[in-house]
């Protein structure tokens, strides 16, 4: 379930009641309950996370966690990189990423 009481601690005293109303509307405006979707949400990236696990042992160490392999959507490179290349590789897509907008 979702922490309500631990997330307004998280995200500052402030924030207070103006947190809660903030969700009632989100929860009204779009006929959604917030604690189901943090509860699927949760299950969707505890499973790419493990999805994730699996294929990075899988390629970086020649070793399987598991007997079946489970399935993965993407075709990510596991490679080593030097941490110059990757930071400078970070910050690119973080830019493009930071720039975006639904409206382009």
């Amino acid at each position: 379930m979702f922490d309500r009481e631990g997330f307004i601690d998280y995200v500052g005293a402030k924030s207070g009641n103006s947190y809660a109303s903030g969700l009632a509307r989100i929860e009204n405006l779009y006929s959604v309950g917030i604690d189901a979707e943090y509860d699927k949400d949760k299950c969707e990236a505890f499973e790419i996370d493990d999805v994730m696990l699996y294929h990075e042992f899988l390629s970086l160490m020649d070793s399987r966690l598991w007997d079946s392999e489970p399935r993965i959507y993407s075709a990510p490179r596991f490679a080593f990189m030097e941490f110059a290349d990757c930071r400078e590789l970070y910050l690119h897509f973080f830019s493009k990423l930071a720039t975006f907008s639904l409206e382009e």
